[in-house]
């Protein structure tokens, strides 16, 4: 049996040897979907077998993540006028205060509990 490094693109397996990429058509794929991912080859006499690296779509999908919550830290963070006092001859005297934040807190620790599930 060999074990290469392998991949999906356009829904068809990809291993490359010697600067030469083959799509083998006779490879069981006992993953759940066809999208484009990386992974591994068994090949073995009588059978071949593709495996996903789920750890690199795991990464992907926390990186992503972690660069949502930065989003959603920058707009809960972001100081609003939330009172206005004054005015008629006077000048106008706002209350600022930041937007949201308790939910800025708990996502900054959804940011930190993300950042330590990457792989080290």
């Amino acid at each position: 049996m060999k074990l290469l490094q392998a991949r999906i693109r356009n829904a068809q397996i990809e291993v490359e040897l010697d600067d030469e990429i083959y799509r083998p058509g006779d490879v069981v794929n006992i993953c759940a979907g066809q999208e484009d991912s990386d992974g591994f080859l068994l090949m073995g006499q009588d059978f071949s077998v593709y495996l996903t690296n789920t750890q690199l779509d795991a990464q992907i999908t926390i990186n992503k993540a972690i660069g949502i919550a930065e989003q959603a830290i920058s707009i809960a963070g972001k100081n609003v006028v939330t009172q206005v006092s004054g005015g008629s001859g006077s000048p106008a005297v706002g209350k600022v205060e930041v937007l949201a934040a308790d939910e800025k807190l708990a996502l900054e620790q959804l940011k930190q509990d993300l950042e330590q599930l990457k792989l080290r």
